[in-house]
């Protein structure tokens, strides 16, 4: 009698689980398609460039990370933080947008919600995959 429950609460979550898939599936592809955010990618990309070469133009510079002066490691930070900040936002953005291009009343929060946060936490597996 267990067995046959189990197998009926599995086929609940299966179903749940494709829905979720299909309800979700367009606004990922809409989102990873679209000009603004191959943009936001772009700026992304450019910017990790960049960061890289002015921590290595300053490590060459006075010769160590260490020997960096103390304000200028600073301002390095505030222009990672602003850099990653603005991506974030970037990519949030985007998101939001191809959301609403699907279906006027989705945001990006519930999305992410599904397709991430509770994935993970119903499905621990989820982030163990080799």
């Amino acid at each position: 009698m267990e067995r046959r429950e189990n197998v009926t609460q599995l086929l609940k979550d299966l179903e749940y689980i494709k829905a979720a898939v299909k309800r979700n599936h367009p606004v990922f592809q809409e989102w990873a398609t679209s000009m603004p955010t191959r943009l936001m990618m772009s700026y992304f990309g450019t910017a990790t460039i960049v960061v890289a070469l002015i921590f290595q133009i300053c490590i060459s510079q006075y010769g160590s990370f260490a020997a960096i002066p103390g304000t200028v490691k600073l301002l390095l930070f505030a222009f990672l933080g602003v850099v990653l900040l603005s991506a974030t936002f970037l990519k949030w953005a985007t998101l939001n947008r191809s959301a609403r291009r699907i279906d006027r009343k989705l945001r990006a929060w519930p999305l992410v919600w599904e397709a991430y946060i509770n994935r993970a936490r119903t499905e621990p597996h989820f982030l163990h995959r080799r």
